[in-house]
């Protein structure tokens, strides 16, 4: 991309509303608040909208979801996004419309340069797309295509769509070409997460970066998602400007005094007891649902969101009421005191030692990132739910593991067996990131996108991140389950655990009155 096009966009209706050094930005996501099994449950956004184009947001965001996977615990856009942009177009001005994002391997180049030129059109030049890979594996086989195939299909897709739009005849048209054109030459793409990708290819390739925003409730957090995107632009060829932008979950409340609050999968005024139902009352009086803003961030290199934003003289949101919520996420903080935990509370060794005699099994949390897959050894697991099946696992924050697991969203549960103690071990040590560190373990890969699946596990839950909650030097990662696989379901594999320090098996034996009987045949770990 050369720095005159880049420098142009500024130029652009949609990109310029949205993006300039130093500056920051906020836009509504929709849908307002979620599909509930009626679709006259979801009328009133259009209006709402209305009113933000009036008052001076950025940009209205719609999702692309093909099929509602009643698995993923998130129905997302009900409504096809090019018909939902169209129908946004008609009824605004100045908002910019942005996807967010569309799932370019699922589409052929042709169709998704038809409909965003077209989009684009008739907004007057206001559409900023974003595209993603896809995160909803079920959709892949229902077209016919290979999950596990889409990052090369999304490289293939997006050069397609680049020279369709700079009017390059498709091969074998016969000369064909494809009307209209955008109104600028060009529509901004924004890459969403990885995407499949490696930094430096989101870097050479697209206008912006979509990211999610990790734990923003703490002050590290900012800090943490402002090092990301400087470590990306240094990437960038020219070291030109490229915007980023990232998403809140905000519940929004009539009284502009009341201070925001973290609260689960969400943020929210405070009402003394975070995450659960109160009188917050969102934009136009929805009742207690979440409010979505996506945030095109408009930041400088380097970074973090932190420091005054400039509007431009334009309105940041229609309420006051939620002040200092842009700098919070839906990840909730928990001091010691939180915990009702003491100064004069025991030493980290005693507690140690008393945890040593709850005893547990034992699993591998799998991710596959773009510098390939990653594992570690967990035995902190928690079934939370079992309609809609929702579990939880407890991660040492900072670790390679856990920064995946932020990044893609997705992850694999691999339940242990008595068989598998040097697997257990091996993957307690740091090991090498990438293919480096499975090699010699026994896996395929997951068929629904997320970590490996290690060959001998007892069970094998597939899953994909919900929300997130930081305590002390761990993160509790919570997760929707996604897919089962039962390797060993007549139970003829026993389960590997984890009692005073070693790893054992069950045995009869254990019911007596030496405790370490309850892991026979253990050995140190």
């Amino acid at each position: 991309m050369s720095a005159a096009l880049q420098a142009s966009w500024g130029s652009h209706p949609g990109y310029g509303r949205m993006f300039a050094p130093g500056e920051l930005t906020v836009g509504l996501f929709l849908p307002l608040w979620p599909y509930a099994g009626d679709m006259a449950g979801l009328r009133g956004q259009t209006e709402i909208v209305r009113q933000a184009d009036r008052q001076g947001f950025a940009a209205a965001w719609v999702r692309d979801v093909p099929l509602a996977d009643p698995g993923f615990g998130d129905v997302g856009q009900v409504y096809d996004p090019w018909t939902a942009l169209t129908w946004l177009a008609a009824h605004t001005s100045r908002i910019s419309l942005a996807a967010g994002s569309v799932i370019f391997p699922l589409r052929h180049p042709i169709d998704l340069a038809k409909q965003a030129a077209s989009v684009d059109h008739l907004s007057g030049g206001r559409l900023v797309l974003g595209m993603a890979s896809g995160d909803r594996p079920v959709e892949f086989p229902a077209y016919g295509l290979d999950h596990a195939a889409r990052g090369a299909r999304y490289r293939e897709a997006v050069g397609a769509f680049r020279r369709l739009l700079d009017g390059e005849r498709p091969a074998g048209a016969g000369g064909a070409e494809l009307l209209p054109r955008p109104v600028h030459g060009r529509v901004p793409l924004l890459v969403t997460g990885s995407s499949q990708q490696s930094p430096d290819w989101i870097a050479e390739h697209a206008d912006g970066w979509l990211v999610y925003p990790g734990n923003t409730s703490a002050p590290e957090g900012p800090r943490t998602l402002g090092r990301k995107i400087e470590a990306w632009r240094a990437l960038v060829p020219g070291g030109g400007f490229r915007p980023v932008a990232t998403n809140e979950w905000i519940d929004l409340d009539e009284d502009p005094g009341r201070p925001p609050t973290p609260a689960a999968w969400r943020f929210r005024p405070a009402d003394g007891h975070a995450g659960a139902p109160g009188p917050a009352r969102p934009l136009a009086g929805r009742r207690g649902e979440p409010r979505r803003a996506r945030c095109p961030a408009r930041q400088a290199p380097g970074g973090g969101g932190g420091g005054a934003a400039r509007r431009r003289g334009r309105t940041a949101l229609p309420r006051p009421g939620v002040r200092g919520a842009l700098g919070a996420r839906v990840v909730t903080a928990l001091t010691p005191e939180d915990c009702g935990v003491t100064e004069d509370r025991s030493e980290p060794g005693t507690f140690r030692d008393a945890m040593r005699h709850w005893a547990t099994g034992v699993a591998i949390v799998t991710t596959q990132g773009s510098r390939g897959p990653h594992g570690m050894t967990a035995n902190s697991l928690l079934s939370v739910s079992l309609d809609p099946p929702t579990l939880l696992v407890s991660l040492k924050r900072g670790s390679r593991t856990m920064a995946v697991i932020q990044e893609t969203g997705h992850f694999t549960v691999n339940i242990l067996t008595t068989g598998q103690r040097a697997l257990a071990e091996h993957f307690t040590r740091r090991r090498a990131p990438g293919a480096e560190g499975f090699a010699g373990v026994g896996h395929r890969p997951s068929p629904h996108g997320a970590g490996p699946e290690l060959e001998g596990s007892a069970a094998i839950l597939t899953c994909r991140r919900t929300g997130e909650v930081e305590v002390a030097d761990h993160t509790l990662i919570i997760a929707g389950v996604t897919g089962v696989r039962l390797p060993c379901a007549d139970g003829s594999r026993a389960p590997l655990l984890y009692l005073h320090r070693r790893y054992g098996t069950p045995t009869a034996e254990g019911d007596g009155d030496d405790p370490a009987a309850a892991c026979g045949r253990s050995r140190e770990g």
